[in-house]
């Protein structure tokens, strides 16, 4: 089990230190930090996981439940146990720390055995749910194995008669073309008679066939992003169709449905980042209406790609420089560096292509990709905000 000891005192970090090598864990695998900033930027520079943090409520500049809140908003660290550390033991640090996704609260000055006990028990609770995911894991694989069914057929049949009876009907003859690439699904689309082809991603050759009971747009309709598909239909079809508003209304009434939407989200996701990453290998090319820079930069991260990644937009040039999946230069008009990749993080028009074979040799913006995202996602989010009325 490795942990990581965050406080800006040096005695207490070598008091969790000796407490948990007395407790028979291996020095080894304790690391520290004397700040929340430097644990981030080590937790998201490390190799191998960290799987307990034990951070100090009051440092300077990030303190511990900044660094709470900051790690369950990254993917990689959300799974990571976090034990906090206060001077008092305040009910309002408690109750928030806690609803923040705290493990456990310890009081300073702690006996060395009651921070042993806690350690333990997280430990014993991780690997009961580490177990546990697995044998989810298992099952879930054994059963797409058997069938592939999408998140209709998973619906109480309760929910799927009140879908049907808010939908309008409407009937397609064959070939003909119900959803175009580029346009905003505004309605949850039911296939309640015949067959539809779907091609997800442009210049795709292989349609995926859809017949009554499944639904085609989800993905525009539940993101309100353009879509990326099209779809025709196979043979005559009829069609139910949902619109937002009396969607709204069903989800309300049946909480449980956004488990299965939440779903369809993921499967989605991850089909998009291999398709990507497929395509990467020998380059590839798009819009960032068909595929937000945000994401992109994330795949590349994710997939550990080198090349450079090129963007144009109304007459402005930007570049992002990858070497196994972090970036190590950014460059827009003139700027480059950070600033350069906030600035082209905030586009939302243009194109990009991305050629492998490109190699640079650079020192890097000093933060791994992840935090630079993390970071330009703030600004914006700033600018948003300055901006809304």
């Amino acid at each position: 089990m490795r942990l990581l000891a965050v406080d800006d005192d040096e005695t207490v970090r070598r008091c969790i230190r000796e407490a948990l090598v007395q407790g028979g864990y291996a020095a080894s695998d304790l690391l520290e930090a004397p700040n929340g900033a430097e644990a981030l930027r080590l937790l998201l520079r490390l190799e191998s996981p960290v799987d307990l943090v034990i951070a100090d409520w009051e440092m300077p500049g990030m303190g511990g439940i900044t660094l709470l809140k900051t790690m369950r908003m990254l993917a990689p660290l959300q799974g990571v146990a976090v034990v906090m550390l206060t001077r008092n033991a305040q009910a309002a640090h408690v109750k928030e720390a806690l609803q923040a996704g705290a493990r456990d609260f310890l009081v300073k000055p702690f006996e060395p055995a009651t921070l042993v006990a806690k350690v333990r028990r997280i430990e014993a609770a991780l690997r009961t749910k580490k177990e546990d995911e697995t044998s989810i894991i298992l099952n879930a694989i054994t059963a797409a194995a058997r069938s592939e069914v999408t998140f209709l057929t998973k619906l109480p049949l309760e929910v799927m008669r009140k879908l049907y009876k808010i939908a309008r009907s409407a009937d397609h003859e064959a070939g003909e073309t119900l959803v175009r690439p580029g346009s905003v699904v505004d309605a949850l689309h039911v296939l309640i008679e015949g067959e539809v082809e779907v091609v997800e991603f442009e210049g795709e050759k292989q349609a995926d066939v859809r017949r009554a009971g499944d639904c085609f747009g989800e993905i525009s309709f539940l993101t309100g992003t353009p879509t990326t598909i099209t779809v025709r239909a196979r043979t005559p079809a009829r069609v139910a169709s949902v619109n937002k508003s009396a969607f709204g209304d069903l989800l309300l009434d049946h909480p449980e449905l956004s488990y299965h939407l939440t779903r369809v989200l993921s499967r989605y996701h991850a089909r998009r980042s291999r398709k990507v990453a497929s395509d990467l290998a020998g380059g590839i090319s798009g819009t960032l209406k068909a595929m937000p820079l945000f994401e992109l930069v994330q795949i590349l991260n994710q997939t550990r790609k080198s090349g450079l990644l090129r963007i144009h937009d109304e007459g402005e040039d930007g570049e992002l420089y990858f070497e196994g999946g972090e970036v190590l230069d950014a460059r827009l008009s003139g700027a480059s560096g950070k600033a350069a990749f906030h600035a082209l993080l905030a586009w939302e028009d243009g194109t990009f292509s991305f050629d492998p074979s490109h190699r640079r040799t650079a020192a890097g913006l000093g933060d791994p990709t992840l935090a630079l995202l993390m970071e330009a996602m703030r600004r914006l989010d700033e600018i948003r905000g300055k901006t809304s009325p």
